[in-house]
C-alpha cells in the first residue's frame, strides 16, 4: 500500500514535470526567434525535450503498473528507463545552458555598444564581440522585429519596449561600423546577408 501511494504521488509530480517539458520543448522547436538567435540546433533540442517528456510519461505509467501488480521485472525496467531519462534530460538541459551562456562579460558588451569605447580598443577588444556568431544571431532577431514592426502593431510595440529598456535605439554601437563577412551563419538556414554591424 505504501509503495502504491509513493508511486501515485511520484506520478503526480512527474506529470507536472512532463507537461512543462513538453510545452517548453514544443515552444522551443517552433519559435523562429530562438532559431535565429541561437542557431537551428536549438530546434533539435526542443524536439528532443518533447520526445523525452513523452518517453517519461510512458515510463511513469510503466512504474505505476509495476507497483500495482508488484511486478519486480517491470519495476526494474522502470528504474532503468528512469536512469536513461535522467541522463537524456541532463544532456538536453546542458545543451540549452551551453548555448545561452554569454560569451563575453556584461561590462564588455555594454561598453562595446557605446559610441565611445575607451579605454577598450575597438578592434582588439570589441570586434570579437561585435562580429561573433551570437551577436549576429541576435541582430538577425532585431532585424526581423524591425521588419515586422512596419506591418504588425504588436511587433512595433515590442521594438519600442526593447529600445526603452535598453535606453537606446537600433542594434549595436552607433556611428562605428565594422566590415562584416556575410558567410554567417554556419549553423542557421535563415537569410543573414547583411554586411555591416553597428548601424542604428
Amino acid at each position: 500500500a505504501n509503495l502504491r501511494l509513493f508511486f501515485m504521488a511520484l506520478c503526480l509530480l512527474k506529470s507536472i514535470q512532463m507537461a512543462f517539458m513538453f510545452g517548453f520543448g514544443i515552444s522551443t522547436a517552433l519559435e523562429i526567434k530562438f532559431h535565429q538567435a541561437y542557431g537551428n540546433h536549438i530546434k533539435t533540442v526542443g524536439i528532443g525535450l518533447s520526445l523525452a517528456s513523452v518517453f517519461g510519461a510512458f515510463n511513469m505509467w510503466l512504474g505505476l503498473k509495476g507497483s500495482l501488480q508488484h511486478n519486480k521485472f517491470i519495476l526494474t525496467l522502470h528504474a532503468v528507463f528512469d536512469a536513461v531519462s535522467f541522463i537524456l534530460h541532463m544532456y538536453l538541459g546542458s545543451e540549452i545552458l551551453f548555448v545561452t551562456i554569454p560569451e563575453f562579460e556584461d561590462s564588455l558588451r555594454l561598453k562595446c555598444s557605446e559610441n565611445d569605447v575607451r579605454p577598450l580598443d575597438p578592434v582588439d577588444d570589441c570586434r570579437p564581440y561585435v562580429q561573433s556568431v551570437r551577436t549576429s544571431g541576435f541582430q538577425m532577431v532585431w532585424r526581423s522585429y524591425y521588419y515586422e514592426s512596419g506591418r504588425d502593431p504588436n511587433f512595433f510595440q515590442k521594438v519600442i519596449d526593447v529600445q526603452r529598456d535598453g535606453q537606446c535605439c537600433g542594434f549595436g554601437p552607433p556611428q562605428r561600423c565594422y566590415d562584416w563577412d556575410p558567410s554567417f551563419p554556419h549553423n542557421n538556414k535563415f537569410d543573414a546577408s547583411f554586411y555591416y554591424i553597428g548601424t542604428s
